[in-house]
């Protein structure tokens, strides 16, 4: 069996949100991400029934026959290739990146919003969110700070501010993660 992955909390909310909006869509779905044990971890947010495919692994049986995905991508993933050979009629693109990689991850994420405007069903891009911007990291690392200083009072303070400045926005220009979300017209 393989273990699913722990995803970030920037992650989880990209992922939220891309459940929801993939709940409204007609089955089969699939869930497919970079390695098995990442896609498997996806379908956390998909029905039951929905497959986990790596993006290595994905023939041409499995891009043919799913109506909706779940696509994590990395910062440094062409995912046009991918959407160009599923006939989706929702999709759901969720590309975490680093600070340290920001510049590579909005450019995934930018050539993947392009990918989709161009597959089969012709979905349209209706919801694009940046989850976390750069204050994320400070407001994190001094909750851990106040933490270990024996100051939970103010680690809690510090964890609301941290949880606040990851709350999804239309900016993804500094976020760093960014969902995108596509359904026909």
């Amino acid at each position: 069996m393989i273990a699913a992955p722990t995803f970030p909390l920037h992650t989880h909310i990209g992922l939220d949100l891309a459940g929801v909006f993939l709940a409204r869509t007609w089955n089969p779905r699939i869930a497919i991400a970079p390695t098995v044990a990442d896609a498997a971890g996806l379908l956390d947010w998909l029905d039951g029934s929905a497959r986990a495919i790596a993006l290595s692994d994905l023939n041409d049986a499995d891009a043919g026959s799913a109506r909706a995905a779940l696509v994590l991508v990395s910062a440094y993933a062409d995912i046009g290739p991918t959407l160009d050979r599923l006939r989706l009629a929702s999709v759901a693109i969720v590309a975490p990146g680093q600070f340290a990689g920001i510049l590579r991850a909005r450019a995934s994420a930018l050539a993947s919003h392009r990918a989709v405007q161009t597959i089969g069903r012709n979905p349209r891009v209706r919801e694009v969110h940046g989850i976390g911007q750069p204050s994320s990291v400070a407001w994190a690392l001094l909750a851990r700070i106040a933490a270990r200083g024996n100051r939970p009072d103010l680690a809690d303070r510090l964890e609301v501010r941290y949880r606040h400045s990851l709350t999804p926005s239309r900016d993804v220009w500094l976020a760093r993660t960014v969902a995108i979300l596509a359904n026909p017209t």
